[in-house]
C-alpha cells in the first residue's frame, strides 16, 4: 500500500511540474501572444502537427480565474480542467521540451488521458475513445475529470506600509523608515485550509453539485504561500451523468472572504 501511494504521489508530482513549468513560461517568458490561431483552429489539426505555440494555446484557453473579481481581493484562483485536448497540449509541450520520441509521447499521453479524463486514444485515427470503446463525440462519455487548481493569497506576506521620518534617538536626529501601524493593527488575512476538500464543488446548469472524489497536494494548514492541488470529480452515477443537459459547469470554492465561482463552457470540452 505504501508503494502504491508513493507511485501515485510521484505521478501527480510530475503532472504538476509539467503544467507549472508551461504556465510560468507562458506568462513570464512572453512566448505566448494573442492574434494567432485560436483554440478551435488548433484543434482542427492533429496534435503531431502542433507547434509549441499551438500546444500552449490549447493548454491556456480553458483556464478559468478570478483575477478581476473585486469581491475576492485577497484570494485568487486559477483552475485548469484536464479536457482531452488540454492533456494532448500538456504532453506535446512536454515532448518538445524533453525531446521524447513519438512512442514515448503516446505512452505518457495514454497514462494521463486514463488518469485525467478516463479516455484512451486510437493512435491510428487520432481519435479519443471512451471507457466503453466508443469514439468520443459527446461530453457525457467522460466519466471523470481532473482539475489542477492554484490558490494564491495576495495579502501574504503582510507588508505594513512604512514612511521615512525624522526620528530623535539619544539626542541624535536622523531619517528612519517607520511603520505606519503595529502588526496588531494591521491584520493579515491567513485563512485555514485544513477542510479545503469539503469546500470545493462542481455545479452544473441545473444547479446540482458534486463533491470531488479526492483532493491531492495540499501542503499547509494555513493559506500563505500558493497551494497547487489536484481535484478529481466523477461525473457518472449509474445512468445519471452530471453534465447531461448542461452547457456550462462551475467550479465553486467556499470558505474564503467570499464565494469563488469559475465558469467553464462545455463547448471547449474536446
Amino acid at each position: 500500500m505504501v508503494k502504491l501511494l508513493s507511485n501515485k504521489q510521484s505521478k501527480y508530482k510530475r503532472k504538476r511540474m509539467i503544467l507549472t513549468v508551461i504556465f510560468f513560461s507562458l506568462f513570464f517568458c512572453g512566448c505566448f501572444y494573442v492574434g494567432k490561431d485560436r483554440y478551435e483552429d488548433v484543434l482542427q489539426k492533429p496534435s503531431i502537427d502542433w507547434s509549441s505555440r499551438d500546444a500552449l494555446t490549447v493548454i491556456i484557453s480553458p483556464i478559468a480565474n478570478n483575477l478581476f473579481d473585486q469581491q475576492s481581493p485577497n484570494i485568487k484562483v486559477f483552475a485548469t480542467p484536464y479536457y482531452p485536448s488540454v492533456i494532448l497540449g500538456i504532453q506535446r509541450a512536454a515532448q518538445q521540451r524533453e525531446h521524447w520520441s513519438e512512442e514515448q509521447f503516446c505512452f505518457n499521453t495514454d497514462q494521463l488521458l486514463k488518469d485525467g479524463a478516463g479516455l484512451y486514444m486510437d493512435w491510428e485515427s487520432y481519435r479519443f475513445v471512451d471507457a466503453r470503446g466508443n469514439y468520443f463525440h459527446d461530453k457525457t462519455q467522460i466519466d471523470s475529470m481532473l482539475f489542477l487548481i492554484t490558490i494564491e493569497n495576495r495579502s501574504w506576506p503582510c507588508n505594513i506600509p512604512i514612511m521615512t521620518a525624522l526620528v530623535s534617538n539619544g539626542g541624535r536626529v536622523a531619517y528612519q523608515n517607520v511603520p505606519l501601524a503595529s502588526p496588531s493593527d494591521w491584520p493579515c488575512y491567513m485563512p485555514e485550509i485544513t477542510d479545503i476538500k469539503d469546500r470545493i464543488f462542481l455545479i452544473n446548469s441545473q444547479n446540482k453539485y458534486i463533491k470531488p472524489k479526492y483532493i491531492w497536494g495540499v501542503r499547509h494548514n494555513i493559506l500563505s504561500n500558493p497551494e497547487t492541488i489536484f481535484a478529481m470529480f466523477h461525473f457518472r452515477n449509474g445512468d445519471y451523468h452530471f453534465l447531461k443537459k448542461s452547457n456550462k459547469m462551475f467550479l465553486v470554492i467556499e470558505g474564503f472572504e467570499n464565494e469563488i465561482k469559475l465558469s467553464f463552457p462545455l463547448s471547449m470540452m474536446r
